[in-house]
């Protein structure tokens, strides 16, 4: 790509800044995280999102906050705005391992290379929920398996056609 071609790809592009959080937003937000991932949301699960999504991407202003937060919010909501659904889903997903308590570059960067299942795994051993995960997934696959085969083994019930 000469430079003319990537000065016109780059007029195109959206560049989007994720800012770093502080502590207490990062507890914030892994509650929030959590409490989806553990289906224990606090308010709705759409309305917890919203805000999780928020506060990670730099979008979220609490109501009492300043003008100028609010303001500052309301451009990265902007920005965020201009994305097509997949792109804003990664934008999010990645700002969420970037800022979340226990998460960092290395939790955005398995989201990156291992997707989501990694990520998580590091999360939540970081913040002591580890084994806790690792049992919910293995009940949900065993009853998977289960109705798997449970569902092999129903007989045909259907009535041949013609007959």
């Amino acid at each position: 790509m000469d430079e003319a071609e990537a000065a016109a790809a780059d007029a195109d592009a959206v560049h989007i800044t994720v800012p770093p959080v502080s502590a207490a937003v990062g507890m914030r937000i892994w509650s929030l995280y959590s409490g989806i991932m553990f289906n224990e949301v606090e308010a709705d699960a759409e309305q917890d999102a919203a805000e999780l999504v928020g506060m990670a991407t730099g979008a979220y202003a609490a109501p009492d906050a300043p003008d100028d937060v609010k303001a500052a919010a309301a451009a990265q909501q902007a920005l965020l705005d201009q994305l097509r659904w997949e792109e804003a889903n990664t934008v999010s997903e990645l700002a969420i391992y970037w800022n979340v308590q226990g998460g960092g570059i290395d939790a955005a960067l398995a989201r990156i290379q291992d997707g989501n299942p990694k990520a998580q795994e590091i999360l939540t051993r970081r913040n002591g929920v580890w084994g806790v995960l690792s049992r919910l997934r293995t009940l949900r696959d065993s009853d998977m398996e289960a109705l798997t085969r449970e569902l092999a083994d129903t007989p045909d019930t259907s009535i041949p056609a013609g007959g």
